[in-house]
């Protein structure tokens, strides 16, 4: 085991011990003038007509809901424990609904109409991070406000670069990550600091 890998360890193991845990979500953006998101938007999503036995698609209401549902995302039917994965896609948003979304495995149960469906983003990483303020000398009210926080997340948890635009949610409120950048641990990249508003 190397140095670094040995230090970033350690930095993660510190992490758990004094930070929370959160929630990271990546968001996936269609191309386009009108990108849609994944994450979708969406009130509590519902299964729309009796669904089969056997059946390998569903369709999905709710009384808004925007944005897409991607290979990858998994969804769990009210009344049934299996957890069903995503498959083709993206399948998008149109009308409050998602049409003839394609999945695995088939239904192992019927799903009733309007039987409640809870999804899990594939893009969503639950975490521990350090979160803080900005000190008061930083906040200059346009780059860095008030009501932002700092977030450091260890790479060794969080593998993937974060964006600007994908979105933590911390204790119930959802925040947008307006700035990223690594900090590194030794010669490499060991976490990343975050700003979230």
């Amino acid at each position: 085991m190397s140095l670094d890998t040995r230090i970033q360890a350690r930095v993660a193991a510190l992490v758990k011990r004094v930070g929370k845990l959160i929630t990271y979500r990546r968001v996936t953006r269609s191309a386009g003038p009108n990108p849609e998101e994944n994450p979708a938007s969406a009130s509590a999503l519902l299964v729309v007509g009796l669904t089969a036995i056997g059946a390998g698609t569903i369709s999905l209401d709710a009384a808004s809901v925007t944005g897409q549902l991607i290979a990858g995302d998994t969804f769990v039917v009210a009344g049934n424990a299996q957890v069903y994965t995503v498959t083709g896609g993206p399948h998008v948003a149109v009308a409050n609904a998602f049409a003839g979304v394609t999945f695995t495995p088939v239904l192992v149960a019927a799903a009733a109409d309007n039987a409640a469906v809870t999804v899990t983003w594939s893009g969503e990483t639950t975490l521990y991070a350090r979160i803080s303020g900005f000190p008061l000398r930083m906040i200059d009210g346009e780059m860095i406000r008030a009501e932002d926080l700092q977030v450091i997340i260890p790479k060794v948890t969080l593998p993937v670069t974060p964006n600007t635009g994908d979105l933590l949610l911390i204790d119930g409120q959802t925040r947008l990550i307006v700035a990223a950048s690594p900090a590194y641990v030794a010669t490499e990249p060991g976490m990343w600091s975050l700003q979230a508003r």
